[in-house]
């Protein structure tokens, strides 16, 4: 299996992006770098188991004005044809079969390249390209598609197209045996009461008071444990099963919880205990042992973690060489030197002048 140069990984980007228009599921904005980045894939607050403005003016930018408005007359610009053939010429055949089925989804692609042109003439138009920061990011931008593309390029001329084969996924597996296994795992519910943004000491002590006494009404069977978490818990995906949190692997549960889980009898109830994000209440359920995995259930998942570690060793060693054979000159001793001028170099007005005053003697 081989790597993909960056040029066709950016370009199938864009081709899925115009496929799934209008419901992206990621921003073409957010992959440019032009907004935000949203928490994906993160464990929900509460959960159990471990896991600037730029002052434009100050850094030489064009002057501030309506980007919006144009600049000048209406100018057309000629359609290239021969641009969106290229695109699609360097996607696999797959996506760009997707975007030729139709007439709606080639239209939706063509538009997103065509609106792309016109902002490129529109930020031409205002000279953007003169601002000495544009200049650099754009030479930046060059750079890091160069060094990918000579990465990738490498690896995939190192890596053979039947790689890795049978005997090799089997010598995989028996090496890497003990670590291929489903962990040993618990079953988990909690109550969770979170610590709200800023909340003073004498928040956090009611908030613990409201635990303890939650704990008193469980302990007197005022109310079950499935009720207090659909009331009471801030851990909004156990909260809605009763305060279930399913099958959890043990070495992935933050330590102070393990300590207190494993200690626990089955179905015996925890004392509020605190983290750094509010106080959980748990109680255990059946504890299931390490099971190690079978060669035939697993080899669909060897071959790509295979691929994988052996694409990153490669770069590795390909980074090992470029730095013996292009070695950038500078000491270590100077680093901290560079450190401490670019510190000042680049602090606010107010700054460079409080770094300006020595100390008295």
């Amino acid at each position: 299996m081989k790597s993909k140069p960056l040029f066709l990984v950016l370009a199938g980007a864009v081709i899925t992006a115009t496929l799934m228009q209008p419901a992206l599921g990621f921003s073409l904005k957010e992959l440019l770098g032009m907004e935000e980045d949203e928490a994906a894939g993160q464990e929900p607050s509460g959960g159990l188991m471990e896991n600037q403005p730029t002052d434009a003016a100050a850094k030489g930018a064009v002057p501030e004005q309506n980007w919006g408005k144009p600049t000048g007359t209406i100018t057309k610009v000629p359609f290239d044809l021969s641009g969106l053939q290229h695109i699609l010429e360097n996607v696999d055949s797959t996506q760009r079969a997707a975007v030729l089925a139709d007439e709606a989804t080639f239209q939706r692609f063509v538009q997103r390249e065509t609106d792309a042109v016109s902002l490129l003439q529109a930020a031409k138009a205002n000279n953007l390209q003169q601002d000495p920061n544009v200049a650099f990011l754009m030479q930046r931008g060059s750079e890091n598609i160069l060094r990918e593309v000579y990465l990738n390029r490498l690896v995939v001329s190192k890596i053979p197209a039947d790689f890795p084969n049978e005997e090799q996924m089997q010598q995989y597996f028996e090496q890497n045996k003990a670590k291929l296994v489903v962990p040993e795992r618990i079953q988990v519910w909690q109550i969770f009461l979170a610590f709200e943004k800023n909340m003073d000491a004498k928040a956090k002590a009611a908030l613990g008071q409201k635990a303890d006494s939650l704990t008193r009404d469980l302990a007197q069977n005022k109310i079950t444990f499935a009720e207090a978490a659909q009331k009471h818990s801030g851990h909004e995906p156990s909260r809605r099963n009763g305060g279930d949190m399913g099958l959890v692997s043990v070495a992935d549960l933050k330590p102070e919880i393990k300590q207190v889980l494993l200690a626990l009898s089955e179905g015996q109830v925890s004392s509020p205990m605190k983290t750094d994000t509010g106080i959980h209440i748990v109680k255990p359920g059946a504890k299931t042992a390490a099971q190690p995995l079978e060669y035939d259930a697993i080899k669909d998942q060897i071959r790509p973690l295979m691929v994988k570690q052996a694409n990153a060793q490669l770069r590795n060693a390909i980074l090992d060489q470029a730095r013996k054979t292009y070695p950038v000159d500078l000491e270590d001793k100077k680093i901290e030197e560079i450190r401490l001028r670019l510190r000042t170099d680049l602090a606010p007005a107010s700054g460079k002048a409080a770094a300006a005053k020595k100390p008295e003697a």
